[in-house]
């Protein structure tokens, strides 16, 4: 079985695809899945193939509302000026902690840093985390003043 760290890899992939060929639309995002399922040596497990789903779909659905969050805290580099590796990670991160309650924050950011360096350049694994953790401090200091209401 495939690790959610394989299945974001694959999601990172498919989001780069769809970002420079053929846009987030619903029809191309399912047919990008599609595509991917049936042209893969083997196979994915149902449960990765489910996570990678999720995450790509999910990123393609709140897209705008994404890349206007990223523009915001990185207002020296709008979104889509750049890289498509580095935009692509900050969405598919920025999804997880706003929208997806299964998954810790310091995991995505980790895992997304992670990313980063793998596929990114040397300045990709500091600029991730340095706009995502802004984002999660900024969302923490949101709630903690809510509560104090």
């Amino acid at each position: 079985m495939a690790t959610r760290r394989e299945a974001r890899r694959q999601a990172l992939q498919l989001l780069y695809e769809l970002d420079i060929a053929y846009g987030f639309g619903e029809p191309e995002v399912k047919e990008c899945l599609r595509r991917w399922r049936r042209n893969s040596e083997e196979p994915p497990p149902a449960a990765t193939f489910e996570f990678v789903s999720e995450i790509v779909s999910g990123v393609a659905e709140h897209l705008s509302a994404l890349d206007e969050t990223l523009g915001h805290y990185a207002s020296e580099w709008p979104v889509e000026r750049m890289g498509t590796i580095d935009r692509n990670i900050l969405r598919l991160a920025l999804y997880e902690m706003l929208h997806r309650e299964d998954i810790p924050t310091n995991v995505s950011i980790n895992e997304a840093v992670e990313l980063a360096k793998c596929f990114g350049d040397e300045g990709s694994g500091p600029f991730v985390n340095g706009i995502l953790a802004q984002i999660k401090w900024d969302c923490e200091e949101e709630v903690n003043g809510l509560e104090d209401e």
